[in-house]
């Protein structure tokens, strides 16, 4: 790609005006487009995802109604999720676009359907909101609240088990947001560290929850009701829809954090199976272990039936038996066993101390690496390094990593497929999608902005010089050539 296929690029995606790109090849010397990528995305023009796509020879994909794609935040099973702002608003959010091959299939359709529906009923601190939903050209899409943060599988990964006050104070609010879904009727049935965000409210939260009083600047959110269901006796027919059709025999879940009842069969569950879930996922939050390990998901779910976990003083002594205790009633193999409901967990809680440490500026003295990125200059050499408020500059000099490679260097994921990423085979333009308007007030965390901390490793598509285009060109005059003769000898006969 050279300087004159990059502006062409930008000019098709719509990401800037005409007078801004016209100023820039005025102001702008560079000849090299990565150079140039890099000024702008200095400049704050564009953002580093944006100007890689760019340099990729990409100028479609930006645009999904009234949302500009800034990031990918990251991709699932059934579609991806990225950072977007409603150009209109000007409020961040998280777009989650459902890939093509998902909105072929029915069921994987239905289930989208239904979170779209649960978290439209969703208006609690401790779940994340939905904002729109909407579709247009093939693609489905739902904008939720953006919360920068880390899920807690990935803060026990990179850091090991969560701070005892920490974990009492996450538990809380995990507790109050099932019982707000409880009140309403909802099983999450998918409850599981990767689907738990923790956020940091900067002191900007109103607190308006009790949750919230208790769990000071630190906020849980949880997400991806894909799975959530209705309890009998108010049940959807879109709910009824998607049970009617599921494959015989099919497991839903993850078989780490899986009820016993939930593995036998995921249509009979109640609150209490979302319970034994949060029990196994602070669990693993506090002791850095899965309460079953197996190489196979069927060895687990035998376990979860069969099996009583190692004690979690065993793994960690200074956890307090109180806490220890409401751990391990959460996991009890009958649900006659456990708490019956949310309330009586947080009633259980009430009375639980919230030992040690709470704030991650003294926890310097945990052991392991950090993930690089900046640190945060209130939180010192803290335990958990949240993304900053504004945006890294990039460094985009690399030319010799291969495309593949340069994506992964930025995202987690590897390079979508075409299927995998309908945004990508949309029209570039703003108007493309009818949407509806917000019917929710975004906290005020909601727009902090997400951070790119890695280096963007870029390199343009090649080019095939005027050699090896005409040799192209010559080799399929002679195939053309050969399969003329062809036709014309089977005709004569």
């Amino acid at each position: 790609m050279d300087r004159n296929q990059f502006f062409y690029h930008l000019r098709r995606s719509q990401l800037l005006a005409e007078e801004q790109i016209r100023a820039l090849e005025h102001r702008l010397r560079e000849d090299d487009p990565i150079l140039l990528a890099r000024t702008i995305v200095a400049e704050g023009l564009l953002t580093p995802y944006q100007a890689e796509q760019i340099l990729l020879g990409r100028s479609k994909g930006f645009w999904l109604g009234p949302y500009r794609i800034l990031d990918r935040l990251g991709q699932g099973a059934m579609g991806t999720v990225f950072k977007a702002v409603h150009t209109g608003m000007g409020r961040i959010v998280a777009l989650k676009v459902l890939k093509l091959s998902a909105v072929r299939d029915p069921q994987q359709l239905l289930q989208f359907q239904r979170e779209i529906r649960v978290l439209a009923q969703m208006q609690h601190p401790n779940i994340v909101l939905a904002y729109d939903a909407n579709r247009g050209r093939g693609v489905h899409f739902l904008a939720m609240e953006y919360v920068p943060g880390k899920t807690l599988q990935e803060l026990v990964e990179e850091r090991g088990p969560l701070p005892i006050g920490l974990a009492v104070i996450l538990l809380r609010q995990a507790a109050s947001a099932l019982d707000y879904a409880h009140e309403r009727g909802l099983v999450h049935r998918d409850l599981k560290p990767s689907n738990l965000l923790v956020t940091k409210t900067r002191g900007r939260s109103s607190a308006t929850s009790s949750s919230l009083r208790k769990g000071g600047e630190y906020v849980l959110k949880i997400v991806d009701f894909g799975l959530a269901h209705l309890r009998e006796g108010r049940i959807s027919r879109l709910v009824e829809s998607v049970i009617r059709q599921s494959r015989a025999g099919q497991v839903y879940g993850t078989a780490d954090f899986m009820s016993p009842e939930q593995g036998r069969d995921f249509q009979q569950v109640d609150i209490r199976s979302d319970l034994y879930s949060l029990g196994c996922t602070f669990y693993y939050a506090l002791s850095g272990q899965v309460p079953f390990p197996g190489t196979t998901a069927m060895e687990k779910l035998v376990k979860h039936l069969a099996e009583e976990p190692r004690p979690l003083r065993e793994l960690r002594p200074e956890v307090p038996v109180a806490l220890a205790e409401i751990i391990h009633k959460l996991m009890a193999k009958s649900p006659q066993d456990r708490f019956q409901t949310p309330a009586e967990l947080l009633a259980a809680l009430e009375p639980v101390g919230v030992p040690g440490p709470r704030s991650y500026s003294s926890l310097d003295t945990l052991t392991g690496p950090a993930r690089a990125t900046p640190s945060d200059p209130e939180l010192g050499s803290g335990w958990l390094l949240l993304p900053q408020a504004t945006e890294a500059i990039p460094d985009l000099s690399a030319h010799a990593a291969s495309t593949a490679t340069a994506h992964q260097s930025l995202h987690s994921t590897p390079q979508a497929d075409p299927l995998a990423n309908p945004v990508a085979n949309m029209g570039s333009s703003p108007a493309a999608v009818s949407y509806s308007p917000a019917t929710t007030v975004p906290p005020a965390h909601a727009s902090a902005t997400h951070n790119h901390d890695m280096p963007i490793r870029l390199t343009p598509p090649r080019r095939f010089n005027w050699l090896e285009r005409l040799f192209f060109l010559w080799l399929g005059l002679l195939f053309g050539l050969f399969g003329s003769v062809v036709f014309f000898l089977l005709w004569r006969r």
